[in-house]
C-alpha cells in the first residue's frame, strides 16, 4: 500500500524533504530563540538602568554620605575628647613642675636663712 504512494519519487526523496522542513524548522526556531534572548535581555536591561540602577545609586549615596557624616561626627568628638584630655595632662604637668620649683626655691631659700642665722649666731 504505502509501496504505490512513494514509488513515483522513491522514499529516500520523502526523507530528505522531511530533512530539510526539519532543519528549516530548527533554525527558524533557534532564530526565534534567539531574537526573543535578546528582546528579554534589553527589557531588562532597559528596567535595570531606567529603574533599579538609580534608585540603587541613590540608596548607595544616602547610605555612604551618612557613614561619612558619622564617622566625621565621631572622629571630631574623638578630637575634641583628645583635645581635653591634652589640655588637662599639660594643667597637671604645668602644676607639677610650679610646685616642683617652688618646693626648690624654698629649699634654696631655707638654706640660705639657715646659712645666715648660722654666720650670725657664731
Amino acid at each position: 500500500m504505502y509501496k504505490n504512494i512513494f514509488d513515483e519519487k522513491g522514499i529516500d526523496y520523502y526523507l530528505k524533504e522531511i530533512r530539510d522542513i526539519q532543519e528549516e524548522q530548527k533554525t527558524y526556531m533557534q532564530k526565534f530563540v534567539s531574537d526573543l534572548s535578546l528582546e528579554i535581555s534589553n527589557v531588562f536591561s532597559n528596567i535595570l538602568e531606567q529603574r533599579i540602577f538609580p534608585e540603587f545609586a541613590n540608596i548607595v549615596n544616602q547610605y555612604v554620605t551618612s557613614k561619612i557624616v558619622e564617622s566625621f561626627d565621631n572622629s571630631i568628638g574623638e578630637i575634641k575628647q583628645s583635645s581635653e584630655i591634652s589640655k588637662q595632662m599639660i594643667e597637671k604637668f604645668a602644676n607639677l613642675a610650679y610646685e616642683n620649683q617652688l618646693e626648690g626655691v624654698n629649699k634654696i631659700i631655707d638654706k640660705f636663712i639657715e646659712g645666715m642665722d648660722t654666720s650670725l649666731y657664731i
